[in-house]
């Protein structure tokens, strides 16, 4: 494999996985700023404590929800390209060293 291959491949690895892990954390942030309180932001001191229903609460939930699964994907579909790189790299590193095995032998 070339060395500007191997460039481009880890910039595409190091962007997946920056990627993966700015979209998890952005939705762990946007579930903690959720407010239990209508009309409120997360630090409003002085909104009405009008609690929100349960319903209100879990649409409120499903798009951070989404962005952190979204993100888990992404690193899981990372780690599988990984593994299947270096298992074919272990493949291609045993089927030399047999090679270069049997030219000894011979």
């Amino acid at each position: 494999m070339s060395l500007n291959r191997k460039k481009e491949n880890l910039k595409k690895f190091a962007t997946l996985g920056f990627g993966g892990v700015f979209l998890i954390v952005l939705g762990v942030i946007s579930i903690i700023n959720i407010s239990p309180y209508k009309d409120c932001g997360f630090l409003d001191f002085f909104c009405p404590k009008e609690l929100k229903s349960p319903n209100e609460l879990f649409f409120d939930h499903i798009g951070p929800v989404f962005i952190i699964i979204l993100g888990s994907l992404a690193i899981i579909v990372l780690i599988l390209i990984q593994s299947k790189s270096f298992t074919s790299y272990l493949r291609e590193r045993s089927q030399r060293s047999l090679s270069e095995e049997e030219e000894r032998n011979q």
